[in-house]
């Protein structure tokens, strides 16, 4: 019998992590070296928002910061809008200061 190579098991996300999955591979930031912050999407646990996580240093430009933030959050309606999953998406902002 053939032994079941981990990586290879099948795996069907569902619709929250679907979405994160989207986000992230096209709307995330992560320069931080020149941003001095980062922005990535989490599925929240309560199985109808995204965490937007923005980690950032005291000294990021709090207007950009705050743009891509705003820009992100459209992000997300419109990707959710493209599957019909609008009426149930929220998003949550969770701003994390690195020290």
């Amino acid at each position: 019998m053939a032994e079941k190579i981990p990586g290879f098991e099948k795996y069907t996300p569902n619709r929250l992590e679907w979405l994160v999955l989207q986000l992230n591979s096209i709307f995330q930031q992560n320069n931080i070296r020149q941003d001095r912050f980062m922005l990535y999407y989490q599925p929240g646990s309560d199985g109808k928002s995204i965490n937007m996580v923005v980690t950032h240093y005291a000294d990021a430009d709090r207007a950009y910061m705050d743009s891509t933030i705003n820009i992100s959050r459209k992000a997300v309606s419109t990707v959710a809008k493209d599957y019909g999953w609008e009426s149930w998406v929220d998003v949550e902002i969770e701003l994390r200061q690195i020290e």
